[in-house]
C-alpha cells in the first residue's frame, strides 16, 4: 500500500511536471498568437493612415497642382506618418506615403504606398505649370547668375519671361525701333543655368507680357493697333505672328491704351492694358482658335493693369487703383463680369498677384507693407465665412454717411450729397412725428428728409445694420412729380473705399403715386448700388406726404489679411510661391522666405535668403518671375551696358 501510495504520489507528481510543462509550451503560443492578432489590427490601422495621406495628396491636386508637397513626419502614440513627393514629369508626381510604428520584440514596421498624379489642366495651362513645387537642394544658400539677351543692346529691357517644356520664352521692349527684336525663344534643356538662343524675332513696337500654351504664344504688346498678338511656336526656329488683335472701343494717346500683362488659361488670354482715355482695361479673349481672336467679356478697371492671376471662375487683378486688388467674376465673361471682392490695405499700387490653393499672394509698391498672404474666402464678398454684419455706425474707419438725392421738378436734375452737420446723435435717432419744414436733417426745396439708423422694419435703434429715410412732401403733383428722390447711399471709410446700399428691407409710400409707381414701390430698388446720375430714370418717387425708406448694406469683410511683410521701400515686383517658400523680388534684390506657418502665426519671418542682383542688374516687372523645374528666371535689365538680361536663380549644395 505504502509502495502504491508512492507511486501515486509519484504519479501526480509526474503529471504535475507534465501540466507545468505543457502550459511552459502553449504560453508562448499564446503570446506568439496574441502578437500576431496585434500586428494586424495595427497593421490594418496603418494601412487606413496611409491610404489617407494618399487621398489627401488626390483632394489637393484637384484643388491646385502645386498644393502637393512632401509632409514632413508627424506622429500620435503609435505611428509616424510622413509623406515624400517626387516630380517625375513636368505634370506627374510620385507620391508616396509613408507610417511607421514600434511593436512587441522591438520590432520596427512600416508601410508604403505609392501612385502617381497627374496635372492633366498643366498641359494647357500657361504660368507655373511646368515649374516644379516640390523644393530640392539648399534655397538658403541659393545661387544666382544672369546672361544678356541677344540684341536688345540700347535700353530695351527685358519685360516677361515664360519657362514650357525645355524652352524660355522672353519679351522685351523696343525702344530701338523697327529694327529690334523683342521675342526670343532659349533652350534650358540641356543647361538651364546658361540658356542658348534658339531664335529672336522683331514683331513690332515692342511686348509687356508673355503667356504658353501648347503651341502658341500670347504676347501682350505695346500697340493700340494689335494690344494681343499670337505667335505660333511649333517650330521655334522659326516663331510666326499669326494674329495681330486690336480690342475696339478702347482709346487713349502716348502710354494709354496698351498692352502691358498677360494670364492664359484654359483657351482664354487675360489681357490687361495701360489705363485707357476710354474703354475697359481687362479684356477675356477667347482663343480657342489662335489664328482668330475673339473678346468675350471685358471690365473698366480704370487704371492700368500691372497684374492678372486666374484661378477656377475668379480672376485676381492687380492695379493702380486705389483698390490694390480687385477680384472679378468671370464665370460667364459674355454674360458680365462683375466685381466680387478686393483688398484695399494701403495707399499704394498692386503690383503682382500669385495663387496657390485658397490663399492669394499680392505685391504693392508702398512704404509699408508690400507683401502680403491672403485668405481668398475673407476677399470674395460670394462668401459669408468671412463676413461680419456689425452696428452700421460701428463698422470699423466709417467717416461719412452720404444720402444722394435728386430733385425731380425740373428738366435739369442735379446729384446733392448730404452729411455734413448731421452728427452720429442724429443718424440714431427718430424725429418725433416725422420730418417738417421746422425740423429736419437736410431738406431740398419742399421735401424734408430724416436719416436715422434702424432695424429691418424700419424700428429706430442707436445699433441698427439698417439705414431708415423718412421723408416728408407736403406738395400733391402725381407720380414723377412727387417726392422722395433717393439716388443712392453711400457709407464711406477713411482708407477711401465707399459701400453702397445694397438691399430694400422695407418701403412705405406716401400719396399721389399711382400705376407702375405702386407696384414697385416707387420704383425703391433705384436707391441701390452707386449714384447712376441717370436724372428722372435714376431715383425714387416715394410720393407726397410721408414716406419712408429702409436699406441694407453689405456685410462688413474681416481683413482677408493672413501676414504681411515690409520688403523695403523699393516695393514687391514679383512674386512666386513653391511648397513653403515664397520668392519676392525687388528691383535689385530676391527675398526668399519661409511661410509655412504664416497662418498660424500670422507673421512672416525674416527671409532666409537675400540675393543681391549683381552690380547693374535690375529686376524690371512684376509679372515675369518663372520657373522650370529647380530654376527660376526673371525679367531684368543690366544697367552696366544697357542691355536687356535674365537672372537665373536656383539652390546650392
Amino acid at each position: 500500500m505504502k509502495n502504491q501510495k508512492g507511486i501515486a504520489t509519484l504519479e501526480i507528481i509526474i503529471a504535475m511536471v507534465l501540466i507545468v510543462l505543457a502550459i511552459s509550451a502553449v504560453l508562448p503560443l499564446v503570446s506568439s498568437s496574441q502578437s500576431a492578432s496585434v500586428d494586424s489590427e495595427t497593421n490594418q490601422e496603418a494601412l487606413y493612415k496611409a491610404e489617407a495621406l494618399l487621398e489627401n495628396a488626390r483632394a489637393a491636386a484637384k484643388l491646385d497642382f502645386n498644393l502637393v508637397n512632401p509632409v514632413s513626419a508627424t506622429g500620435d502614440s503609435i505611428y509616424q506618418k510622413s509623406l515624400s513627393v517626387e516630380q517625375v514629369g513636368l505634370y506627374t508626381k510620385k507620391v508616396t506615403s509613408h507610417v511607421t510604428w514600434d511593436a512587441e520584440g522591438n520590432r520596427n514596421l512600416n508601410i508604403q504606398l505609392s501612385t502617381l498624379l497627374t496635372n492633366a489642366s498643366g498641359v494647357d495651362t500657361a504660368g507655373p505649370s511646368t515649374c516644379s513645387s516640390v523644393l530640392t537642394g539648399e534655397w538658403s544658400n541659393a545661387q544666382t547668375t544672369s546672361i544678356s539677351v541677344a540684341d536688345s543692346v540700347g535700353g530695351n529691357p527685358v519685360t516677361g519671361v515664360d519657362a514650357r517644356d525645355g524652352k524660355l520664352y522672353v519679351t522685351t521692349a523696343n525702344l530701338q525701333g523697327a529694327a529690334a527684336n523683342d521675342f526670343y525663344i532659349y533652350d534650358i534643356s540641356q543647361n538651364p543655368k546658361n540658356p542658348t538662343l534658339i531664335k529672336a524675332i522683331n514683331t513690332g513696337s515692342g511686348l509687356k507680357g508673355v503667356a504658353v500654351a501648347e503651341d502658341y504664344a500670347y504676347v501682350a504688346n505695346t500697340s493700340r493697333t494689335a494690344q494681343l498678338q499670337v505667335i505660333d511656336i511649333h517650330n521655334a526656329n522659326n516663331p510666326t505672328v499669326i494674329a495681330n488683335y486690336k480690342l475696339t472701343n478702347v482709346t487713349g494717346t502716348g502710354s494709354q491704351a496698351l498692352g502691358n500683362t498677360i494670364f492664359y488659361a484654359n483657351k482664354k488670354v487675360y489681357l490687361g492694358l495701360t489705363a485707357a482715355a476710354t474703354g475697359p482695361e481687362f479684356n477675356v479673349i477667347n482663343v480657342s482658335n489662335p489664328n482668330v481672336p475673339v473678346r468675350i467679356g471685358s471690365y473698366d478697371i480704370g487704371q492700368t493693369v500691372n497684374s492678372i492671376f486666374v484661378k477656377n471662375t475668379f480672376a485676381y487683378v492687380a492695379s493702380a487703383d486705389t483698390e490694390e486688388l480687385k477680384v472679378l467674376d468671370i464665370s460667364n465673361p459674355a454674360g458680365g463680369i462683375s466685381e466680387v471682392g478686393g483688398v484695399n490695405e494701403t495707399t499704394g499700387t498692386g503690383s503682382t498677384v500669385y495663387g496657390v490653393g485658397d490663399t492669394t499672394y499680392l505685391g504693392t509698391t508702398t512704404t509699408s507693407n508690400q507683401f502680403y498672404i491672403l485668405d481668398d474666402s475673407k476677399i470674395t464678398t460670394t462668401s459669408n465665412s468671412g463676413e461680419i454684419n456689425p452696428p452700421l455706425l460701428e463698422r470699423s474707419g466709417l467717416t461719412a454717411v452720404i444720402t444722394y438725392e435728386q430733385s425731380a421738378g425740373g428738366a435739369s436734375v442735379a446729384s446733392r450729397s448730404y452729411y455734413r452737420g448731421i452728427t452720429n446723435t442724429q443718424l440714431t435717432t427718430k424725429i418725433p412725428g416725422g420730418p417738417s419744414a421746422q425740423k429736419n436733417d437736410f431738406a431740398t426745396g419742399a421735401e424734408f428728409y430724416d436719416l436715422y439708423t434702424s432695424d429691418a422694419n424700419g424700428t429706430p435703434n442707436p445699433k441698427g445694420v439698417y439705414f431708415t429715410i423718412d421723408v416728408y412732401t407736403p406738395g400733391g403733383k402725381p407720380n414723377i412729380g412727387s417726392g422722395g428722390n433717393i439716388d443712392a447711399v453711400e457709407l464711406r471709410f477713411q482708407n477711401g473705399t465707399s459701400m453702397y446700399a445694397n438691399s430694400v428691407a422695407r418701403v412705405v409710400n406716401g400719396t399721389d403715386l399711382s400705376g407702375d409707381y405702386t407696384t414697385t414701390h416707387g420704383y425703391a430698388s433705384r436707391a441701390l448700388g452707386k449714384p447712376d446720375s441717370r436724372g428722372l430714370t435714376g431715383i425714387t418717387y416715394l410720393g407726397n406726404q410721408h414716406a419712408s425708406l429702409t436699406l441694407g448694406f453689405p456685410a462688413m469683410p474681416v481683413s482677408p489679411v493672413i501676414a504681411s511683410v515690409d520688403v523695403g521701400n523699393q516695393g514687391v515686383l514679383g512674386i512666386l510661391v513653391r511648397d513653403y517658400l515664397a520668392f519676392v523680388t525687388t528691383t535689385s534684390q530676391v527675398q526668399i522666405y519661409n511661410i509655412a506657418d504664416a497662418p498660424e502665426t500670422g507673421k512672416i519671418p525674416a527671409p532666409i535668403k537675400v540675393i543681391e542682383t549683381s552690380n547693374g542688374q535690375q529686376i524690371t516687372t512684376g509679372t515675369s518671375i518663372e520657373c522650370e523645374g529647380n530654376y527660376l528666371y526673371l525679367a531684368s535689365h543690366d544697367t552696366s551696358n544697357n542691355q536687356g538680361s535674365i537672372t537665373i536663380i536656383y539652390p546650392g549644395t
